[in-house]
C-alpha cells in the first residue's frame, strides 16, 4: 500500500512540474492570467487580444470586429451556407445581410464569390453544458451566447441554394430557389416554407430536418439514422432512401398521382393504408400517374400520406 502511495505522489509531483513548465512557457509566449491555453484546453471568461506593437489590450466582451459581424451584399444570385456548429436564423429582410454575435472572425467568413454569397462557419463546438463548450479544438468556458442571423429579401429566388449544418440548429423562415440542397449532419433544421422550382435535395445523417410547407418539383431525400418530415406538394419524381432513420411525408394531392417502386429490407414502407416489409422491386402502378416515387428502405421507416 505504501508503495502505491509513493507512486501516486511521484505522478502528482510530475504533473505539477509539467504544469509549472507549461505555465512558464505560456507567460513567456505572451499569455495573460485572463487567458490560459494548455494543450487542447482553452479556459477563459473573456478573450484578450494583445497588440504587440503598442501593448494595447482589447476585451472581446465589447462588441468589436473580432467577435461580431454586420455586413450587406448585392448582386446575389446563389447562396451557399456552410455551418460546422452554431445557432442560425435565416429570415426575410430588405437586403442581403448577415449579423453575428460572439463568433470569432477566424471561424466565420462571409463573402461574395462571383454572384454566389458564401457564409462559412468553422466553429467546432459540439456540446454546450451550462456555458462550457466542448468541441474538437478543446474546452471553452464562456458564458456568451453566439448566434448568426442571415437576411434574404422576400422575393428572392436563387439559382442555387446550398445550406449545410454539421451540428447545432438552423431555423429558416422562407427560402426559394431553382435548385435547393439541405445537408444536416447531427444538427436540427426547421424550415417554415421551401420552394424548389426544379429540384430539392434533402440529406440527413443523425440529425433532423422538418419542413412545414414544401413546394417542389423533383426531390432526392436521403436519411441515415436521423429524421426527415415534410409537408406540402411534390409535383415531380422523387427518390427516397432511408437507412435506419425515419422519413415522413404528408403530401397534398391524390395517391393516384404517383407510381411507387419499393425496395424494403427489414424496415417498413407505408403508403396511405398499405404497408410493405421485406419487399424487393415491388411496384404499385397507377394508371395515368404522372410522377414516380422510388423508395429504398433498409431497417428504418418511410411513411407517405397523400390526400
Amino acid at each position: 500500500m505504501k508503495s502505491f502511495y509513493k507512486v501516486c505522489a511521484k505522478v502528482a509531483l510530475g504533473l505539477i512540474g509539467i504544469g509549472i513548465i507549461l505555465t512558464i512557457i505560456g507567460i513567456t509566449s505572451g499569455a495573460s492570467w485572463y487567458s490560459l491555453n494548455v494543450g487542447p484546453f482553452r479556459i477563459h471568461d473573456r478573450i484578450i487580444n494583445r497588440d504587440n506593437n503598442n501593448n494595447n489590450i482589447n476585451d472581446n466582451n465589447s462588441n468589436n470586429s473580432s467577435d461580431s459581424l454586420k455586413e450587406t451584399y448585392s448582386g446575389v444570385k446563389s447562396v451557399d451556407i456552410d455551418i460546422h456548429y452554431g445557432e442560425v436564423l435565416i429570415k426575410k429582410g430588405e437586403e442581403f445581410a448577415i449579423e453575428s454575435k460572439n463568433i470569432s472572425r477566424n471561424n466565420l467568413k462571409s463573402y461574395m464569390d462571383g454572384d454566389t454569397w458564401r457564409v462559412e462557419d468553422k466553429s467546432n463546438y459540439n456540446i454546450n453544458f451550462f456555458g462550457i463548450h466542448i468541441g474538437n479544438d478543446g474546452i471553452d468556458i464562456n458564458n456568451r451566447k453566439s448566434s448568426i442571423t442571415i437576411f434574404i429579401p422576400e422575393n428572392f429566388n436563387g439559382e442555387k441554394i446550398n445550406i449545410s449544418l454539421g451540428a447545432g440548429e438552423i431555423e429558416i423562415d422562407e427560402i426559394s430557389g431553382d435548385e435547393v440542397t439541405f445537408d444536416v449532419g447531427a444538427g436540427r433544421m426547421q424550415v417554415n416554407k421551401l420552394v424548389a422550382y426544379k429540384e430539392a435535395d434533402l440529406t440527413v445523417g443523425a440529425g433532423k430536418i422538418n419542413i412545414d410547407n414544401i413546394q417542389a418539383e423533383e426531390t432526392d431525400i436521403e436519411c441515415g439514422m436521423g429524421n426527415i418530415t415534410i409537408k406540402g406538394v411534390i409535383a415531380g419524381d422523387s427518390n427516397v432512401e432511408c437507412g435506419v432513420g425515419q422519413i415522413s411525408m404528408y403530401l397534398d394531392g391524390q395517391e393516384e398521382d404517383y407510381n411507387y417502386y419499393i425496395d424494403s429490407g427489414v424496415g417498413n414502407v407505408i403508403i396511405n393504408d398499405d404497408e410493405y416489409t421485406f419487399t424487393s422491386s415491388t411496384k404499385k402502378v397507377n394508371d395515368n400517374a404522372e410522377f414516380d416515387f422510388n423508395i429504398n428502405c433498409g431497417v428504418g421507416n418511410v411513411t407517405i400520406k397523400v390526400d
